[in-house]
Parts: structure tokens; sequence; C-alpha cells
């Protein structure tokens, strides 16, 4: 799997906000994400990399208690690229990934 022209090896994804405002966290090598995973994960990173998309994926819907996502992804050269996704726009694949993990 590739993302921005970089070979995939790992993502920490956490999970935070909520009632409880909870941190979870959760790290996976890229070989280990499931094909529908692998898909949101792709679809994501297509709305990112689009003018303005990050900004869009990081922008909260109104409301209290809201959930935030950071995605951060390390890719085989060493690279990083962080993401903040909004609880409304993150994908259900990788949103059952994140609550998978503990505190």
């Amino acid at each position: 799997m590739t993302a921005a022209g970089a070979l995939l090896s790992q993502l920490r994804l956490e999970r935070r906000g909520g009632v409880a405002g909870l941190k979870l966290s959760v790290e996976r090598e890229a070989a280990a994400l499931t094909a529908a995973q692998r898909h949101a994960l792709d679809q994501l990173l297509r709305q990112a990399d689009a003018p303005g998309g990050a900004a869009a994926l990081a922008a909260a819907a109104p409301g209290a208690d809201r959930l935030h996502y950071r995605l951060q992804l390390t890719h085989a050269d060493g690279s990083q690229r962080s993401l903040d996704i909004g609880e409304d726009l993150m994908p259900e694949p990788l949103a059952a990934l994140a609550r998978s993990a503990t505190t």
C-alpha cells in the first residue's frame, strides 16, 4: 500500500473526546489492515490531498462530546504524515479499529 507516493509501513490511530474525554490509541502494521481498512485509508488520503481537503476533514461538526481522530502514518522511508479527522467524516472501518483500542 502506498500513501503520498511512499510505501506505508505503520499506522497509529488516536481517538479523543466523547462524553468521558478518553484518549484511545491503536497501532497496526500496514500489512495487518483489512481490505476495508485499506480502502477507507486510501479514500481519506485522496480527500486530504484535494485542495482544502485536510482542513475539511479536520473540521468538527457542532455539538458537545464529539469524537476527534488523529491518524499518523509512517512510511517505509521513515517519512511521516498526520491527519486530523472529525467524527462524522471518519470511515466506519477505521472508526471500528479505533474502538478496538485500549486507553
